[in-house]
């Protein structure tokens, strides 16, 4: 693991998340764009974020995340009662899993941020992010209508996405929150167990895309994932996302 600078430190504790939870049910295509734009409008603070951090200055609410997303919206056109392993609900379950640990995370403060709550839960997100990859590995071959069925019809590719754009706010809204509250003598502790969790989403985002290929899926999660490029920078972790064909 590479070390890290102050300069990527800084970055990856003041980049904005706030983007709002789509709601798949909307099926539209500017549901995508407006996650996209809402995380560009949220970056262009990160200058003077970063300017205010090297002043010494306590810069409040660069990491507005949001709290409390309700799952709900995501399962509009994917059946909670399903069985079937397809991407929609494998991408669902994950949400429905990682959510309740993400949001210990994205609660934490310096007061009660300890490197060993951090671990255990980094510990279980690292699990659960392992199978989704490996589940989702398992469609690789498969024919489009079989890996995006619900008990409702094929999923379209817009909510697909919709689910997509919930998880990566949940994920790197948290560790977004971890960076900046955790103490500077666990950083070395912290910062491996936060690059696996990005380069496992990342791993799971690329199986996702040569699965659907056909679909013109890259170019709407394109848009998704812009607002998170400086924190993949960062971290150090863009051969993760290589395939995806970002401005890294």
């Amino acid at each position: 693991m590479r070390a890290f600078t102050v300069l990527s430190m800084l970055a990856c504790a003041t980049i904005s998340f706030a983007i709002p939870a789509p709601n798949v049910a909307d099926g539209a295509v500017g549901t995508v764009k407006d996650v996209a734009s809402a995380g560009l409008n949220q970056v262009k603070d990160f200058d003077n974020a970063l300017h205010g951090w090297f002043q010494g200055v306590e810069v409040d609410g660069v990491l507005p995340v949001r709290r409390g997303l309700d799952v709900a919206n995501v399962k509009a056109s994917v059946h909670e009662d399903c069985d079937c392993t397809t991407i929609p609900n494998i991408i669902k379950d994950l949400i429905e899993q990682l959510k309740p640990l993400l949001d210990q995370l994205s609660s934490l403060t310096t007061e009660t941020c300890t490197v060993d709550l951090v671990k255990n839960i980094l510990g279980e997100v690292v699990t659960i992010l392992h199978g989704a990859v490996g589940a989702v590995n398992a469609l690789v071959n498969k024919e489009v209508s079989i890996v995006l069925a619900t008990v409702n019809g094929v999923l379209s590719i817009v909510d697909l996405c919709g689910l997509i754009g919930t998880l990566l706010q949940l994920v790197f809204g948290a560790v977004g929150v971890v960076i900046k509250v955790v103490a500077a003598a666990d950083k070395d502790v912290i910062m491996p167990l936060l690059c696996e969790v990005v380069s496992l989403v990342g791993q799971l985002l690329q199986i996702v895309c040569s699965i659907l290929a056909s679909t013109g899926i890259l170019s709407l999660l394109l848009s998704i994932l812009t607002p998170f490029l400086q924190l993949i920078t960062s971290l150090g972790v863009t051969d993760a996302f290589a395939g995806l064909g970002l401005p890294l």
